[in-house]
């Protein structure tokens, strides 16, 4: 999360959210809006890279959204128009003379909200995304489709736990978006190290998908959040074992496996075969890190600094403070170069109690 943004704003964002959301489930669960069931939810293919898709939520099919009030259609057609040309600048004077055309009480207010989030998104700038789309919320906090971008814009601020209660929320107003939101539920899941939840969404998974390979990713990597470390490495042996040409993010996983096991050198080997299928184009390494190279390299770091040998603590150094891996990683890797003296115990000069005998 940005670190310019005042801890007392997040603590306000994350009670307003947590106070709507409890509020819309209690009149949810008295209308005839059903939760989520587990068979609902899919994510047959890996997840794209998320700078590149930022809005890839797609409308509510079940609750009809209203379209723009006609003072705000004509703007909102020239900056859709605009973004086609990549005209960013063009297309954030189109949205903000929509914005001054549509009244705060309109019905229509949380719309143009919405597409001036995306419009944000697109242009990269994640703190304005999240000023929009909690206008949006305050305009239509009853729109699934606000709460999906909620959760999409709380997971790239470094907050997993409210993204996960905004996507639930999406879930529960509108079901016919839970196979959109599952790879944002599970990305908020992971980042948060939700042992408890991420094993709930390899089930609904698995319970759609039962003949996916990418099953066993799933619950190999929520067994071991859950420290349930072996599970997991018996659990991923059973899929790379009956086939070797399995996706990236399988061996990526083991990697991590090895890693808990303080196996170094053969997370190295695991590492090795995910970066080359990454390389080649295996995209499905974006399941389990938003910068799998980056993510790749400090792993490698890990394992070289776990072998122990000073040349070896040197060069993971190196490479860790390349890709800006955590401080606690690098002051290891700079200890580890600097072997441990072996301790001779003090032994006293040995000394005659009695003299010898003439």
């Amino acid at each position: 999360m940005s670190t310019n943004r005042p801890a007392s704003r997040l603590l306000i964002a994350s009670l307003v959210l947590l106070g709507i959301a409890i509020t819309l489930l209690i009149l949810s669960a008295s209308g005839d809006t059903r939760p989520a069931t587990p068979g609902e939810s899919i994510l047959a293919q890996p997840s794209p890279p998320w700078e590149r898709f930022p809005t890839r939520i797609p409308s509510p099919t079940e609750t009809p959204v209203p379209t723009a009030t006609p003072e705000a259609d004509g703007p909102l057609k020239i900056m859709r128009l605009a973004l086609v040309h990549d005209a960013f600048e063009v297309a954030e004077e189109a949205w903000e003379e929509a914005v001054q055309v549509t009244p705060e009480d309109s019905p229509h207010r949380g719309r143009v909200m919405r597409d001036g989030t995306r419009l944000a998104l697109l242009r990269g700038d994640i703190n304005a995304a999240e000023t929009r789309v909690w206008d949006a919320v305050r305009a239509s906090a009853r729109d699934a489709e606000t709460w999906a971008l909620v959760g999409v814009i709380m997971a790239r601020q470094g907050e997993p736990k409210v993204a996960e209660v905004a996507l639930r929320m999406a879930e529960t107003l509108n079901p016919g978006l839970t196979p959109d939101v599952f790879a944002d539920r599970w990305r908020a899941a992971r980042q948060a190290r939700d042992g408890d939840m991420m094993t709930v969404l390899a089930q609904t998974y698995s319970s759609r998908e039962p003949e996916n390979p990418l099953g066993f990713y799933y619950r190999a990597a929520a067994m071991l959040a859950s420290g349930q470390v072996e599970a997991g490495f018996h659990h991923l042996l059973i899929q790379l074992r009956a086939e070797s040409d399995s996706a990236a993010v399988l061996w990526y996983t083991l990697g991590e496996v090895y890693l808990a096991q303080r196996a170094p050198n053969e997370a190295l080997i695991a590492i090795a075969v995910a970066e080359n299928r990454f390389k080649a184009g295996d995209l499905s390494l974006y399941l389990a890190s938003d910068d799998p190279l980056r993510d790749l390299n400090i792993n490698r770091g890990r394992a070289l600094v776990g072998i122990s040998d000073p040349e070896q603590c040197a060069q993971a150094e190196s490479m860790l403070r390349r890709w800006d891996a955590p401080a606690d990683i690098i002051d290891r890797a700079r200890r580890c170069q600097t072997p441990t003296p072996t301790l001779t115990p003090w032994i006293p000069v040995q000394t005659t109690l009695y003299p010898p005998p003439l």
